[in-house]
């Protein structure tokens, strides 16, 4: 299950040379980006593409996001990492993004139509110094393997922070569905709180406010198992 997040050899780089070349072309951990109206006490929360679209072609510090897989990493003292990081516009717009892999049962051991319990831990965290309530961390599974995130079993959003808190390791488990070929995990960052309307800025798609200085997401790996 790739739990060292290998993108065959290609370390310390970012989705923002790969989209410019064929280097990632059968790299693992695809990214993805999602959108969702999540209602919460002090209002909407707008998470859209558009941070998203605008920033494979950025080449300069104003990139919005960008997806590293790094063998050592200074957010985590060293640790290897994926990270998403998004401290470019963040404060003027949410995002919610990250990365996906879809993995057959028959991988696990699993024969077609055989029923079992399988178990997804992820050491995850945030990068939060700014210590802001925008940014938080998820894991997620679809156990039919379907790439579109609003099918998936997500774990409560966690907002605890690297640099406080330490690592993360929550658990998801399901029953594999007997019909199902394969199942697909997420590693979601989102950055995002609601925002006054008359502060908004005048992009062609609702906007709220995301974390002022750096906002970022990290993993060290993530492991698969069946649970009998």
């Amino acid at each position: 299950m790739d739990p060292g997040f290998d993108w065959h050899g290609v370390s310390g780089s970012s989705t923002r040379h790969f989209r410019q070349n064929v280097a990632c072309a059968s790299a693992d951990w695809c990214d993805f980006a999602d959108e969702e109206d999540v209602i919460t006490p002090d209002g909407v929360i707008h998470y859209t593409l558009l941070q998203f679209r605008d920033s494979s072609s950025q080449v300069k510090p104003e990139w919005k996001h960008k997806l590293v897989h790094a063998a050592y990493s200074d957010y985590t003292g060293g640790n290897s990492a994926i990270i998403l990081d998004r401290w470019g516009g963040g404060k003027n717009s949410s995002a919610s993004w990250g990365v996906r892999q879809t993995v057959s049962y028959a991988a696990l051991g699993l024969r077609p139509g055989e029923v079992a319990r399988v178990r997804v831990i992820g050491k995850i965290a945030n990068y939060n110094p700014d210590k802001s309530e925008a940014t938080s961390v998820q894991l997620g599974v679809d156990p039919y393997g379907s790439v579109i995130t609003q099918k998936a079993i997500w774990l409560p959003p966690d907002k605890s922070s690297y640099n406080v808190d330490g690592w993360r390791k929550p658990v998801i488990e399901f029953v594999r569905p007997k019909d199902a070929q394969g199942f697909t995990v997420f590693f979601r960052h989102r950055d995002g709180l609601p925002k006054p309307e008359v502060e908004q800025l005048p992009f062609p798609e609702p906007q709220t406010a995301g974390s002022p200085g750096l906002a970022a997401a990290v993993a060290d790996w993530i492991v698969v198992q069946v649970v009998r």
